[in-house]
Protein backbone atom coordinates (compact mmCIF):
# COMPACT_ATOMS: atom_id res chain seq x y z
CA UNK A 1 0.00 0.00 0.00
CA UNK A 2 1.59 3.21 -0.91
CA UNK A 3 0.47 5.66 1.48
CA UNK A 4 2.68 8.04 0.50
CA UNK A 5 0.52 8.40 -2.56
CA UNK A 6 -2.42 8.47 -1.09
CA UNK A 7 -1.30 11.22 1.35
CA UNK A 8 -0.70 13.80 -1.95
CA UNK A 9 -4.04 12.55 -3.62
CA UNK A 10 -5.72 13.53 -0.29
CA UNK A 11 -3.33 17.02 0.08
CA UNK A 12 -4.41 17.45 -3.77
CA UNK A 13 -8.07 16.64 -3.49
CA UNK A 14 -8.09 19.60 -0.33
CA UNK A 15 -6.23 22.03 -2.17
CA UNK A 16 -9.14 21.87 -4.97
CA UNK A 17 -12.18 22.23 -2.87
CA UNK A 18 -10.28 24.97 -0.83
CA UNK A 19 -9.96 26.91 -4.64
CA UNK A 20 -13.40 26.19 -5.92
CA UNK A 21 -15.06 26.98 -2.71
CA UNK A 22 -18.07 29.71 -3.96
CA UNK A 23 -18.46 30.66 -0.10
CA UNK A 24 -15.19 31.35 0.62
CA UNK A 25 -13.99 35.56 0.65
CA UNK A 26 -11.57 36.33 -1.82
CA UNK A 27 -9.02 38.26 0.15
CA UNK A 28 -7.47 41.35 -2.05
CA UNK A 29 -3.68 42.88 -2.37
CA UNK A 30 -4.23 45.90 -0.09
CA UNK A 31 -1.77 48.47 0.28
CA UNK A 32 -1.68 52.26 1.64
CA UNK A 33 0.98 54.53 1.73
CA UNK A 34 1.47 58.25 2.13
CA UNK A 35 3.82 60.69 -0.05
CA UNK A 36 4.09 64.76 -0.65
CA UNK A 37 2.86 66.27 -3.24
CA UNK A 38 6.07 68.44 -4.09
CA UNK A 39 4.84 70.23 -7.00
CA UNK A 40 2.05 71.75 -5.02
CA UNK A 41 4.20 74.14 -2.55
CA UNK A 42 2.43 76.45 -0.57
CA UNK A 43 2.80 80.11 0.36
CA UNK A 44 3.86 78.82 3.50
CA UNK A 45 6.42 76.71 2.21
CA UNK A 46 4.99 73.29 3.08
CA UNK A 47 3.66 70.48 1.13
CA UNK A 48 0.47 68.82 1.17
CA UNK A 49 0.71 65.02 2.60
CA UNK A 50 -1.43 62.89 -0.17
CA UNK A 51 -2.59 59.28 0.40
CA UNK A 52 -2.82 56.27 -1.85
CA UNK A 53 -5.05 52.97 -1.45
CA UNK A 54 -4.06 49.98 -4.28
CA UNK A 55 -6.13 46.95 -4.00
CA UNK A 56 -5.77 44.56 -6.96
CA UNK A 57 -4.02 47.23 -8.72
CA UNK A 58 -6.90 49.68 -8.67
CA UNK A 59 -5.72 53.15 -7.31
CA UNK A 60 -7.49 56.20 -4.93
CA UNK A 61 -5.60 58.83 -3.70
CA UNK A 62 -6.98 61.14 -1.43
CA UNK A 63 -6.01 64.15 0.79
CA UNK A 64 -4.47 63.79 3.96
CA UNK A 65 -5.82 67.28 4.95
CA UNK A 66 -2.17 68.25 6.32
CA UNK A 67 1.00 69.73 5.11
CA UNK A 68 5.02 69.09 5.96
CA UNK A 69 7.73 70.89 5.28
CA UNK A 70 9.58 68.57 2.48
CA UNK A 71 12.74 68.16 3.82
CA UNK A 72 11.29 66.49 6.80
CA UNK A 73 9.89 63.51 4.80
CA UNK A 74 11.08 59.88 4.48
CA UNK A 75 9.81 58.72 1.15
CA UNK A 76 10.88 55.02 1.85
CA UNK A 77 8.47 54.69 5.22
CA UNK A 78 6.11 57.15 4.37
CA UNK A 79 6.13 59.52 7.62
CA UNK A 80 7.49 62.55 8.71
CA UNK A 81 11.19 62.08 10.35
CA UNK A 82 11.78 63.89 13.20
CA UNK A 83 10.67 64.53 16.94
CA UNK A 84 9.26 68.45 15.80
CA UNK A 85 5.57 69.29 16.66
CA UNK A 86 5.21 69.60 12.97
CA UNK A 87 6.25 65.52 12.15
CA UNK A 88 4.58 65.09 15.63
CA UNK A 89 1.28 66.43 14.33
CA UNK A 90 1.60 64.90 10.67
CA UNK A 91 2.75 61.51 11.65
CA UNK A 92 -0.53 61.28 13.88
CA UNK A 93 -2.94 62.24 11.34
CA UNK A 94 -1.07 59.02 9.13
CA UNK A 95 -1.57 56.84 12.15
CA UNK A 96 -5.73 57.97 12.47
CA UNK A 97 -6.37 57.76 8.39
CA UNK A 98 -4.14 54.38 8.40
CA UNK A 99 -6.46 52.92 10.98
CA UNK A 100 -9.43 54.29 9.65
CA UNK A 101 -8.62 52.95 6.44
CA UNK A 102 -7.51 49.57 7.70
CA UNK A 103 -11.15 49.23 9.56
CA UNK A 104 -13.38 50.09 6.54
CA UNK A 105 -11.30 47.20 4.19
CA UNK A 106 -11.79 44.97 7.00
CA UNK A 107 -15.12 45.48 7.03
CA UNK A 108 -16.03 45.47 3.62
CA UNK A 109 -14.62 42.26 3.39
CA UNK A 110 -16.18 40.78 6.25
CA UNK A 111 -19.32 42.16 5.26
CA UNK A 112 -20.02 41.74 2.02
CA UNK A 113 -16.67 39.72 0.36
CA UNK A 114 -15.95 42.36 -1.91
CA UNK A 115 -13.87 45.68 -2.03
CA UNK A 116 -12.39 48.51 -4.33
CA UNK A 117 -10.19 51.44 -3.35
CA UNK A 118 -12.97 53.56 -4.45
CA UNK A 119 -15.17 52.05 -1.93
CA UNK A 120 -12.61 52.47 0.87
CA UNK A 121 -12.05 56.32 0.21
CA UNK A 122 -15.10 56.98 -0.33
CA UNK A 123 -15.64 55.21 3.30
CA UNK A 124 -13.26 57.21 4.50
CA UNK A 125 -15.16 60.86 3.28
CA UNK A 126 -18.35 59.87 4.90
CA UNK A 127 -19.68 58.93 1.60
CA UNK A 128 -21.74 55.29 0.93
CA UNK A 129 -22.14 54.74 4.59
CA UNK A 130 -25.46 53.55 5.86
CA UNK A 131 -27.02 56.22 7.83
CA UNK A 132 -29.03 55.36 11.25
CA UNK A 133 -31.84 57.22 11.18
CA UNK A 134 -33.90 58.24 14.07
CA UNK A 135 -37.35 57.29 13.70
CA UNK A 136 -36.56 53.83 12.16
CA UNK A 137 -34.63 53.73 14.96
CA UNK A 138 -37.34 54.83 17.52
CA UNK A 139 -40.14 52.73 15.58
CA UNK A 140 -37.34 49.80 16.48
CA UNK A 141 -37.44 50.60 20.12
CA UNK A 142 -41.26 50.50 20.77
CA UNK A 143 -41.74 47.20 18.36
CA UNK A 144 -39.04 45.34 21.18
CA UNK A 145 -40.40 47.16 23.95
CA UNK A 146 -44.04 45.79 23.01
CA UNK A 147 -42.93 42.26 23.32
CA UNK A 148 -41.98 43.03 26.82
CA UNK A 149 -45.45 44.70 27.94
CA UNK A 150 -46.65 42.27 30.84
CA UNK A 151 -43.08 40.73 31.56
CA UNK A 152 -40.97 43.52 32.97
CA UNK A 153 -42.58 46.51 30.77
CA UNK A 154 -46.17 48.02 31.39
CA UNK A 155 -48.68 48.85 29.08
CA UNK A 156 -49.14 52.78 30.30
CA UNK A 157 -45.14 53.40 29.16
CA UNK A 158 -45.51 51.82 25.65
CA UNK A 159 -48.51 54.03 25.43
CA UNK A 160 -46.13 57.10 26.34
CA UNK A 161 -43.40 55.74 23.81
CA UNK A 162 -46.06 55.46 21.03
CA UNK A 163 -47.04 59.12 21.18
CA UNK A 164 -43.99 60.49 21.97
CA UNK A 165 -43.40 58.26 18.15
CA UNK A 166 -46.10 60.43 16.77
CA UNK A 167 -45.02 63.71 18.31
CA UNK A 168 -41.56 63.36 17.32
CA UNK A 169 -42.63 62.53 13.16
CA UNK A 170 -45.13 65.24 13.36
CA UNK A 171 -42.23 67.89 14.12
CA UNK A 172 -39.79 66.26 11.80
CA UNK A 173 -42.38 66.57 9.13
CA UNK A 174 -43.63 70.06 9.81
CA UNK A 175 -39.87 71.54 10.59
CA UNK A 176 -37.48 69.70 7.88
CA UNK A 177 -40.42 68.18 5.62
CA UNK A 178 -38.93 65.14 5.70
CA UNK A 179 -40.41 61.70 6.77
CA UNK A 180 -37.19 60.96 9.08
CA UNK A 181 -33.63 62.63 9.98
CA UNK A 182 -30.44 60.84 10.49
CA UNK A 183 -29.57 60.23 13.89
CA UNK A 184 -26.32 62.29 14.03
CA UNK A 185 -28.30 65.62 13.83
CA UNK A 186 -29.47 65.10 16.76
CA UNK A 187 -27.97 67.72 18.33
CA UNK A 188 -28.76 71.07 20.83
CA UNK A 189 -30.49 72.95 17.93
CA UNK A 190 -32.47 69.69 17.02
CA UNK A 191 -33.49 69.46 21.15
CA UNK A 192 -34.34 72.85 20.90
CA UNK A 193 -36.35 73.37 17.97
CA UNK A 194 -38.26 69.90 19.32
CA UNK A 195 -38.70 71.72 22.49
CA UNK A 196 -40.05 74.71 21.04
CA UNK A 197 -42.71 72.89 18.98
CA UNK A 198 -44.00 71.00 21.69
CA UNK A 199 -44.39 74.06 23.96
CA UNK A 200 -45.69 76.33 21.54
CA UNK A 201 -47.02 74.08 18.77
CA UNK A 202 -48.50 71.58 20.68
CA UNK A 203 -49.09 73.61 24.12
CA UNK A 204 -47.82 71.14 26.36
CA UNK A 205 -46.83 71.90 30.04
CA UNK A 206 -43.41 71.71 31.07
CA UNK A 207 -43.83 67.83 32.31
CA UNK A 208 -45.35 66.35 29.43
CA UNK A 209 -41.94 68.51 27.30
CA UNK A 210 -39.81 66.79 29.76
CA UNK A 211 -41.60 63.50 29.19
CA UNK A 212 -41.67 63.37 25.27
CA UNK A 213 -38.34 65.25 24.66
CA UNK A 214 -35.53 65.14 27.52
CA UNK A 215 -36.09 61.66 28.11
CA UNK A 216 -36.57 60.84 24.76
CA UNK A 217 -33.14 61.76 23.96
CA UNK A 218 -31.21 60.87 26.97
CA UNK A 219 -32.68 57.24 26.11
CA UNK A 220 -31.45 57.30 22.62
CA UNK A 221 -28.44 58.76 23.83
CA UNK A 222 -27.65 55.66 25.69
CA UNK A 223 -28.61 53.54 23.14
CA UNK A 224 -26.43 55.35 20.57
CA UNK A 225 -23.50 54.52 23.23
CA UNK A 226 -24.38 50.72 23.74
CA UNK A 227 -25.08 49.90 19.93
CA UNK A 228 -22.44 52.55 18.17
CA UNK A 229 -23.38 51.30 14.84
CA UNK A 230 -27.46 52.41 15.74
CA UNK A 231 -28.47 48.84 16.08
CA UNK A 232 -30.99 48.17 18.94
CA UNK A 233 -29.47 47.39 21.90
CA UNK A 234 -31.25 44.91 24.15
CA UNK A 235 -28.78 45.93 26.96
CA UNK A 236 -29.88 49.11 27.63
CA UNK A 237 -32.59 50.00 30.63
CA UNK A 238 -36.09 51.33 29.75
Amino acid sequence: MNTNNDKNNSNNNNNSNSNHNPNKKRRSTFTVLFYVNRDKVKQNGLCPVMGRITIDTKVAQFSAKTDIDSTLWDTKTGRAIGKSNQSILVNRVIDRLTQEINKFYTEMVDRQGYVTAELVKNALHGIGRKQVMLLKLFEEHNQEFKLRVGVNRVEDTYSFYLLSYRHLFSFIKQKYDMEDIAFDRLNLNFIDAYDYYLRVDRQMNQNTILGNSYRLFFQFDSIKKNDPQGGSSRNTQR
